[in-house]
């Protein structure tokens, strides 16, 4: 597999090449724990990893944004300057996001899902089917359907926050107009006034 800096395209890394890897970059997903879970009782930790209730909440952040664009699919958005910078290389391209966003969201969740769990996410997210519609076409049980949802939910909720370069979660992130720039404020040069650089008897003489 390629490298995730060199990729031609969104790459998800399965969980057994990450290592846990999430554990340093996702602390600011903590916010997003519920605190009715069971399990985490709203910490948003489970050992050395997020909980599934904080990859759930990201999986439906994601999914409310990719109906949200789907709302306007009569009008198309406009192209957005992007301002790249990888390896000391700055690029400047144009691209839709709102387009990029939707096909990441369908493309990372066919490569992330087995057949049977992506026949799920498409008749249940994509099409808007109803879980008896559901469970009649796929010859499962209510239980055993929504345990299939949940166990969904938590790996794209994992998917969409770890592909690398770009995570589609934080949005705002993925649709800002500068990647891979340090957009940390720097601290400015306090501008000295001329009473401080000239004295103002001289000024006046």
């Amino acid at each position: 597999m390629s490298s995730p800096a060199t990729h031609p395209y969104p790459v998800y890394l399965p969980r057994q090449e990450q290592e846990f890897g999430d554990t340093p970059v996702h602390r600011s997903f903590l916010a997003l724990a519920d605190f009715r879970c069971s399990y985490c009782f709203g910490r948003g930790m489970r050992g050395k990893r997020n909980c599934e209730c904080v990859m759930r909440r990201i999986f439906r952040a994601c999914l409310a944004h990719y109906r949200y664009i789907h709302s306007f699919q009569d009008s198309i958005s406009s192209c957005v300057a992007t301002i790249s910078r990888h390896g000391g290389a700055t690029k400047l391209y144009y691209s839709r996001k709102s387009e990029e966003f939707c096909a990441d969201f369908c493309v990372i969740a066919k490569r992330a899902l087995t057949p049977k769990q992506w026949r799920i996410f498409q008749m249940r997210y994509l099409d808007g089917g109803d879980w008896k519609h559901c469970c009649q076409a796929l010859g499962m049980d209510r239980g055993n359907y929504f345990h299939a949802v949940y166990r969904i939910e938590v790996t794209l909720g994992r998917a969409y926050s770890r592909t690398e370069p770009y995570a589609l979660y934080p949005i705002d992130e993925y649709m800002a107009s500068q990647r891979g720039c340090d957009l940390t404020p720097k601290p400015q040069a306090i501008r000295k006034s001329l009473a401080d650089v000239v004295p103002l008897r001289k000024v006046a003489a």
